[in-house]
């Protein structure tokens, strides 16, 4: 329930933005909109918000549904409602813009744009922080050229209830709500003709809700075509799915690390050398939002100190973009984020796999995270979480993901999981020595971590 919905938008808008914590800049930073659009509807300068803005609004707020429907009759009272759109404006590329260069994905970005042009629903997967949304931007630019009604980006990371998702979507078409057709329906209406490219970014969190979206899309607008970023897929008819990999951590994320490093400071890539930079790229695996982050704090910290850094939990916490979307400001946000998606079955099975170990095989991680553990496992590997490697049937957890998992692991779970790798490493090396197989034996040896801890447990 809204206090005061009866009054006018710009002091409800400002109550609101204070209840939620929010500066006028982060709030329009987390609704895709300017700081001056924010000031001037609170100062009442503008006293009729566009419905596109509402919805952003809402969604940024964190409105319930019974508020966001306070807040939209607030919001109609002052503008009366406008018909939808019977066309989108020829040709325009609505896409965030950046400020720095683009990193190590030329390839990826080709290989995306010939996907897109054979493929109406394509959907690119990873882990938090790998460039999912800068490469998605980029390809879409490079390919908006082949649609000629345009591109729409939607921004969903600030949306908290997936029943607003159709809401999300019409905004950015420019639809306005209410009447007697469903947003969903309005969408559809709309884009049952047009050739446009739409870009869904952070799907994961209402994948479902959208999933709604896109199906009745890919149905009732045949020219429409989907570009989709998400920590997993969206399980629908006819997804293409493109799984992001970390840059390469010899050449491109080293490339990455320099670059952002001399745009923090001047002194930045002065104080690191080439193999430090190595360094920097090989401990982060590759992941680019980790090395920017590592790159900032060349401001503050020297060589040796951001090292040091990287291994614990402080890393995690304290290297921060405060402009940044909420869950992309630091890796802990991040990685929480997809952390509290998980059931609670596969946060404790990601916990185990955080236990100190080169790598492992599924028959390994099943026997770390329990008998009962395979499917939990396998939506880890579904969420970007967990990743299958080469040879096969081996799997890697990133070492952000690791550090994150293991500080939030207790002492006594830990033990337990060091025992079931201790009993199960032990069961593989007695079936090896009664089947007389002593280079199994060797190999096995080989294969357990050389830290004296888990060495000694095991024999």
């Amino acid at each position: 329930m809204i206090d005061g919905a009866t009054q006018e938008f710009g002091p409800m808008l400002r109550r609101l933005r204070l209840r939620a914590g929010l500066s006028q800049e982060e709030l329009a930073e987390r609704a895709g909109l300017s700081a001056d659009s924010i000031s001037a509807l609170e100062r009442g300068t503008r006293r009729a918000p566009y419905d596109s803005t509402r919805h952003l609004l809402a969604a940024a707020l964190g409105l319930t549904r019974e508020e966001t429907a306070q807040w939209n009759a607030a919001g109609r009272r002052l503008r009366p409602p406008r018909p939808a759109p019977t066309r989108i404006d020829g040709g325009q590329v609505r896409l965030p813009a950046y400020a720095t260069s683009f990193f190590g994905r030329a390839g990826e970005q080709q290989t995306l744009v010939a996907t897109l042009s054979r493929s109406r629903i394509v959907t690119v997967c990873g882990p938090g922080g790998v460039g999912k949304t800068r490469l998605a931007i980029e390809v879409a630019a490079a390919f908006a050229p082949a649609v000629p009604e345009g591109v729409r980006f939607v921004a969903l990371a600030s949306l908290r209830d997936p029943a607003f998702a159709h809401s999300i979507v019409a905004a950015a078409l420019d639809i306005a709500s209410g009447g007697s057709t469903s947003s969903l329906e309005a969408i559809v209406a709309l884009l049952r003709d047009r050739e446009v490219l739409l870009l869904l970014d952070n799907c994961e969190h209402v994948a479902e809700a959208i999933a709604t979206v896109v199906e009745a899309l890919i149905r009732g607008c045949p020219r429409v075509r989907i570009l989709a970023t998400s920590r997993e897929p969206l399980l629908v008819d006819g997804e293409t799915l493109h799984r992001l990999e970390p840059l390469d951590i010899a050449d491109a994320a080293v490339a990455l690390f320099l670059d952002r490093a001399t745009a923090a400071t001047t002194l930045g890539a002065a104080r690191f050398s080439h193999e430090a930079a190595a360094e920097v790229a090989r401990r982060l695996d590759g992941i680019p939002l980790a090395i920017e982050l590592a790159a900032a704090l060349t401001r503050t910290h020297h060589e040796n100190e951001i090292l040091a850094m990287l291994g614990g939990p402080a890393f995690l916490r304290e290297a921060e973009r405060r402009t940044a979307v909420e869950h992309q400001r630091t890796l802990r946000a991040t990685l929480g984020w997809s952390y509290d998606l998980l059931s609670e079955a596969e946060r404790t099975a990601l916990r185990a796999l955080s236990y100190p170990a080169a790598g492992t095989t599924a028959a390994g991680a099943r026997a770390l995270c329990g008998p009962q553990s395979a499917p939990d496992i396998r939506r880890l590997i579904d969420t970007s979480l967990l990743l299958e490697s080469q040879p096969a049937d081996r799997l890697k957890i990133h070492e952000t993901t690791r550090t994150f998992a293991a500080s939030l692991a207790g002492d006594a779970e830990m033990v337990h999981v060091a025992d079931r790798q201790a009993r199960w490493l032990g069961s593989r090396m007695r079936d090896a020595f009664t089947a007389g197989l002593a280079r199994v034996v060797l190999r096995t040896l080989r294969s357990i971590s050389s830290r004296t801890g888990q060495r000694a447990a095991v024999l």
